[in-house]
């Protein structure tokens, strides 16, 4: 059944793609020089790609796929996993860097879907407290994470942060060894790749287009 819905999609595409073309305002000198380039394919995955992540945030948000599904539970400790992020040449702050060795890493490897949820998603036009956001997504289906999450997205995924978005891990607070609460997150720079943390109080405010990471119950 999987091959035949395979190959009724397959067949679908060719005879949309095979329309565009023929419809192309350009005229046939112009298509005929575009697909013959070098390129094509790679640019033309890519716009999928790009595409497809657009329609998914149209999507209602129970019927929207993970954004990532991260393997958890690959370290053997704490230190371990430090230094594997080190080695790539992450940025990780002073209290980024405390919140690892805290945290309680998976025993065995296990694979977590981890769902992108704004404020927004949910209904929050202004800013929201962490702790109301936080029962707004769980009436919803989805619960805190695991922090681990955070640095294994970072050595996973870092390839796909786009420039200047920062992703929050939305699992429960850590407390560092300031007694501060802190949520990890991670985003791409000025073309830096960094874990950092945020201030993560149940009075934190958030604003409707903060992207968070949760998992379904």
């Amino acid at each position: 059944m999987n091959g035949q819905s395979t190959s009724g999609t397959s067949r679908q595409w060719g005879m949309q793609v095979e329309g565009m073309c023929r419809n192309y305002g350009g005229g046939p000198r112009k298509l005929q020089l575009a697909l013959e380039h070098p390129e094509l394919k790679p640019r033309f995955y890519a716009l999928l790609a790009e595409l497809a992540a657009e329609r998914e945030q149209m999507l209602p948000l129970l019927e929207r796929g993970p954004k990532w599904t991260v393997q958890v539970g690959t370290f053997a400790d704490n230190a371990a996993m430090i230094e594997a992020i080190e080695a790539k040449g992450y940025k990780i702050g002073h209290w980024t860097r405390d919140l690892l060795g805290k945290i309680q890493l998976e025993k065995e490897p296990v694979a977590v879907e981890a769902f992108e949820i704004t404020p927004g998603d949910v209904g929050f036009t202004d800013n929201v407290r962490r702790d109301v956001f936080y029962a707004a997504v769980e009436k919803l289906g989805f619960i805190p994470i695991e922090p681990e999450v955070g640095p294994q997205a970072l050595l996973q995924f870092s390839e796909k942060f786009e420039l200047d978005v920062w992703r929050v891990i939305g699992s429960q607070p850590i407390v560092g060894s300031d007694e501060v609460l802190r949520l990890f997150r991670v985003g791409r720079y000025s073309d830096v790749v960094w874990l950092s943390a945020n201030y993560g109080g149940p009075d934190e405010g958030w604003s409707p287009d903060y992207r968070f990471l949760f998992r379904r119950k």
